[in-house]
């Protein structure tokens, strides 16, 4: 695991990228700066960017991995689960994209995973002293998302009515306490998802090897519905209520893709014990098919890993951004894509006019900009909107014609280009003065 999670940081060292990667990740470094009620979730981000300033961030998303690992591991002694599904479980679930993006970038569901794995360590604890201090990771993940919320309250319930055979009040406060936050959620209007941090498409955010951000092995994928029909066959229904819940969740964000991995490498886990444990005729045969499986997965795991580092930002995004942050006002509003909106604020401590959590009006604005094919079409947007900066990347040069629409537009005189570096550049909107 400490293998697949560092090849992509060697990869950016060794080749002199920016070492924190994706968008969520300079989300919560900028969250970890100004922690409220709302976002305590980030505590242990604040703590430990300061004792890992700078770059050295990077090393969170392994911290969060190595001590999730461990507790994992821990829970399973305690709770005597086979060694043989939980080992088998733990690679199909590691060595998926969705594992690896999630835990390769400083993400909320990275922190969740440490969060909720270290309260039930302490829950589980022999000492009636330490069990208490599970009440803290375990409220301060209910700040993530309703989602999350959900899902700790459910394993807290499931864990009290399958192990604990007695009336138990610190089960029963814990309870009552996280029932309160899922309520309180509701009330301060969290989101059911954090995010997104990226443009979602549900069948490439998926299915990994259709190129999307993160997601599962297509290999995986089939093997786990070859599970669904195993576990039906097995009547346990309770876990279908659970997949039906997380799928609807799913097609609402595809962020919540680090769930349907879990669930997703829970069936093929079913479905790889009962198909190579029974016996086959066809020995050979059964020894190609396992060849072929783990060669896919491999194959998956590999092709991800070798893009996952192009995420972004680049160097040159990294270098634009430091430019606009020292030689521009800072109630500059910059303008670009989406996607580059926690660059922006991290980075360049400036305000970006898009971002994925802005209201529908803006959003509808910002498309208006985006798809200008004419000059008295975006002046007029820009002007209203106080856009006094534009930040254009590799990525945008790529997605929008040259030769036309709104990057064509910037070669009119009201723009300048005020700096670049290889193809990142910042450009300059002045307004127009009429005496």
């Amino acid at each position: 695991m400490i293998l697949l999670l560092g090849i992509p940081l060697l990869v950016n060292v060794l080749q002199g990228n920016v070492l924190i990667t994706g968008t969520e990740s300079y989300y919560h470094l900028y969250e970890s700066n100004n922690v409220t009620i709302h976002n305590l979730y980030v505590i242990p981000i604040s703590i430990l960017t300061m004792v890992l300033p700078g770059q050295w961030a990077s090393i969170i998303p392994l911290i969060f991995a190595i001590c999730s690992l461990l507790f994992v591991f821990s829970i399973q002694n305690k709770l005597k689960i086979q060694q043989k599904y939980f080992f088998l479980f733990v690679i199909f679930f590691v060595i998926s994209p969705a594992f690896i993006y999630t835990f390769s970038t400083i993400s909320a569901y990275a922190v969740y995973t440490f969060l909720v794995l270290s309260g039930f360590v302490l829950l589980t604890h022999n000492s009636s002293y330490i069990k208490p201090i599970a009440f803290f990771p375990f409220i301060l993940a209910t700040t993530i998302d309703i989602l999350s919320t959900s899902i700790v309250l459910c394993s807290v319930f499931v864990y009290y009515i399958t192990k604990i055979n007695k009336r138990n009040a610190l089960y029963t406060t814990l309870f009552i306490i996280l029932g309160i936050m899922f309520i309180v959620n509701l009330f301060f209007h969290q989101p059911f998802i954090i995010g997104p941090f990226h443009v979602e498409q549900i069948v490439p955010d998926l299915i990994s090897d259709l190129g999307g951000i993160s997601g599962v092995s297509f290999f995986l994928v089939l093997l786990s519905m070859m599970g669904i029909t195993f576990l039906w066959k097995m009547k346990q229904y309770s876990i279908y209520i659970i997949t039906l819940f997380i799928g609807i969740s799913y097609c609402i964000h595809t962020q919540s893709i680090f769930y349907v991995s879990i669930i997703v490498g829970l069936f093929a886990t079913v479905a790889f014990t009962r198909t190579f444990e029974r016996k086959w005729e066809l020995q050979d045969v059964k020894k190609i098919a396992f060849f072929v499986f783990f060669l896919g997965l491999a194959f998956s795991t590999l092709t991800y890993i070798d893009r996952i580092d192009q995420i972004g930002p680049l160097t040159a995004d990294n270098e634009v951004l430091t430019w606009i942050k020292v030689n521009t006002p800072q109630n500059s509003i910059v303008f670009s894509t989406a996607e580059n909106s926690e660059y922006i604020r991290y980075i360049a401590e400036r305000t970006p006019f898009n971002s994925f959590s802005q209201d529908a009006t803006t959003q509808d604005v910002s498309a208006s900009i985006l798809n200008s094919t004419y000059i008295h079409e975006l002046f007029p947007l820009l002007e209203n909107n106080n856009i006094t900066l534009i930040y254009i990347n590799k990525k945008m040069k790529e997605e929008f014609d040259q030769e036309q629409g709104f990057t064509f537009l910037l070669k009119n005189e009201r723009f300048k280009l005020a700096h670049s570096h290889e193809e990142s550049e910042v450009w300059a909107f002045t307004k127009e003065y009429i005496e």
